[in-house]
């Protein structure tokens, strides 16, 4: 039986990337190993809830790299930086590691949803009066946020 992430390795093998309607298509047959993951009754389920059951499958899927000194564990799959706004896509973040460009695009938006969630804790940090450390992180993030997009071929850069 295929592990997790070679379930979605060969998805991205075969479609050049991973989305919730190619895992869910996959899915389908009876004998995948990830069939009895969805609720295929329509009258309780239904096609959109089983493209949220195929994200949550996506989002689960982990990458550990050792080292000499420690293990590295982060998310095996993230949005798709090549991908419209519009279209939820995946790809592997092994596949990033020899594209550098791509690479910092991922991180870009990976700290622009950390700014946007800062932004939301200083308005709630604001009100308790503990606002100072929050807009801290704030500014580093969004400064590394922008050293990141200048690497990337200035700040017009991918967002």
């Amino acid at each position: 039986m295929m592990s997790d992430p070679a379930i979605l390795e060969a998805i991205q093998a075969e479609h050049g990337r991973v989305t919730a309607e190619l895992v869910v298509e996959a899915s389908r047959d009876a004998e995948h190993p990830w069939h009895d993951k969805f609720d295929w009754n329509n009258e309780s389920a239904g096609h959109h809830w089983r493209m949220m059951q195929a994200r949550s499958l996506i989002r689960s899927v982990r990458y550990e790299r050792r080292t000499e000194t420690r293990i590295l564990h982060s998310p095996a799959y993230i949005r798709d930086p090549d991908a419209p706004s519009t279209e939820q896509s995946y790809v592997s973040v092994v596949s990033l590691r020899t594209d550098e460009d791509r690479a910092r695009a991922a991180l870009i938006n990976e700290f622009t949803r950390v700014a946007s969630a800062l932004k939301r804790a200083r308005e709630i940090a604001d009100v308790l009066g503990l606002d100072d450390e929050v807009a801290h992180m704030l500014r580093n993030v969004e400064g590394l946020r922008e050293t990141l997009r200048i690497q990337n071929n200035g700040p017009e850069a991918r967002q």
